[in-house]
């Protein structure tokens, strides 16, 4: 694993792609560019799905451990205030947690820690904040 700054461990997308399919062969990726199908994204992201179902999407070529996002300033009578803004990178952790928690796929934090070599981080957040991207 590489480490990138302000990025975590980064794991390419190769090596997340070879686990993903060695735990389930109905893995596939990336039918938007496959189809020729564009989508806004296209250059930075590529789709995760299983058995024809899209079930998350990650980042293309090295994936940050964690998401990156744009902050935003806004404007309030107070002041002004930061905001997350726009999803630049998808972490790798934001789209394992989305397969496990989808359930379809029969894969758990603990075969992926294993095969990828990796340990789990309970995520604590808003499980609103896993639909950004």
């Amino acid at each position: 694993m590489e480490t990138l700054p302000y990025f975590g461990h980064a794991i390419h997308e190769t090596d997340l792609k070879k686990a993903l399919k060695e735990l389930n062969p109905g893995f596939h990726f990336d039918m938007g560019a496959n189809l020729n199908i564009f989508h806004p994204r296209i250059e930075h992201w590529q789709g995760v799905f299983l058995n024809g179902e899209h079930v998350s999407s990650m980042n293309r070529g090295l994936c940050p451990e964690f998401s990156v996002y744009k902050i935003v300033e806004r404007r309030t009578i107070g002041g002004t205030i930061k905001e997350r803004g726009e999803c630049m990178f998808i972490g790798w952790r934001d789209t394992l947690e989305r397969i496990v928690r989808d359930g379809k796929a029969g894969v758990t934090w603990e075969t992926l820690c294993m095969k990828l070599g990796v340990d789990r981080k309970v995520f604590t957040g808003d499980p609103r904040e896993l639909e950004v991207a």
